[in-house]
């Protein structure tokens, strides 16, 4: 199973100057050993125990402290959670509603979640509060680039360089993990590149447009893959 490291980078400018207004970029992804068990041991112990038709509880999980454009994530710690819709929409969570061996999708609200996340145990124990049986926890992962290079977390400077081209590599990540005994069914992992002129970013919007643009594509493509893994896991399950 591959892990991902967190990464969070913004595009790289050859100026700066105090007038010029500034989009602040996204947080990087959340580790996915973090919701793991520590132990070797234990984890080759963990068994499948989720009954079916399956409750499933759907958690976009990012670095601590994540925050974009429009939104801050909830929880200090190993990890945060995005309780509030950002790229997802109804849609997504009718189409996983709707898969065979799935009963209801769920949430976890900022009120079943503690301040401090330290590891699956933490998320586990709020999806039980919901009667869950499996929880899908997604992550995504966003970089801007301009003409290769990739500078540290900070801001875009808007209206520098109009002719320069950018890049931006969005990837989505999910584990399904087993509520009652942390047993991991498996990872999945999807990318979506988008590039163009950064004469088309005339404002924070535009730039987080184009962002929210790339990692909706991103999360389609991981719900593409998703539905015919979900289907090997309900069919082992009978």
């Amino acid at each position: 199973m591959k892990t991902p490291l967190l990464t969070t980078v913004s595009l790289a400018v050859l100026a700066l100057c105090s007038s010029c207004a500034s989009y602040v970029t996204p947080g990087g992804r959340a580790d996915f050993s973090t919701f793991t068990e520590e132990s070797l041991k234990e984890a080759y112990e963990a068994t499948p125990q989720a009954a079916f038709p399956a409750h499933l509880v759907a958690v976009r999980v990012q670095e601590s402290g994540y925050r974009n454009y429009r939104q801050c994530s909830h929880g200090a710690g190993r990890y945060s959670v995005v309780t509030e819709r950002d790229i997802e929409n109804d849609g997504d969570f009718s189409r996983l509603a709707n898969l065979d061996g799935v009963a209801q999708v769920g949430a976890l609200n900022r009120l079943l979640l503690p301040s401090s996340l330290g590891n699956d145990l933490d998320l586990r124990q709020a999806a039980a509060r919901l009667h869950g049986d499996l929880l899908l926890l997604y992550t995504l992962d966003t970089t801007f680039t301009e003409r290769g290079v990739i500078a540290p977390l900070g801001a875009i400077t808007i209206g520098l360089a109009p002719n320069r081209r950018y890049k931006i590599h969005a990837t989505a990540a999910a584990l399904l993990l087993d509520v009652r005994s942390g047993y991991v069914y498996g990872t999945l992992e999807e990318t979506v590149d988008s590039s163009g002129l950064t004469m088309a970013w005339g404002s924070r919007d535009a730039i987080d447009a184009s962002r929210r643009k790339v990692e909706r594509k991103a999360f389609e493509k991981l719900l593409d893959q998703f539905e015919p893994f979900w289907n090997q896991v309900y069919r082992r399950s009978r």
